[in-house]
């Protein structure tokens, strides 16, 4: 799918701890544009993204995305 190893692991992230706040994506320990990460893996139909107020976004997998990490998981058995 031509998916970087951050953006995996931000799957991966995310298939642990659910939806969460963007700015706990940002402070995980990547050094990178998190926004673009966000962005590629959006229109890769992987994450979703709300916005429950002005100043909040929260991000979580999409079925393909919790479909997509069971793969992932599968070749790392």
């Amino acid at each position: 799918m031509g998916i970087s190893w951050r953006a995996e692991y931000i799957i991966g992230v995310l298939g642990d701890e659910g939806e969460v706040k963007l700015s706990y994506l940002r402070h995980i320990g990547l050094n990178y544009d998190i926004r673009a990460l966000i962005k590629s893996l959006m229109d890769k139909g992987l994450v979703s993204m709300r916005r429950p107020d002005d100043k909040m976004k929260l991000v979580k997998l999409t079925d393909y995305g919790r479909e997509y990490l069971e793969q992932v998981k599968g070749l790392y058995k």
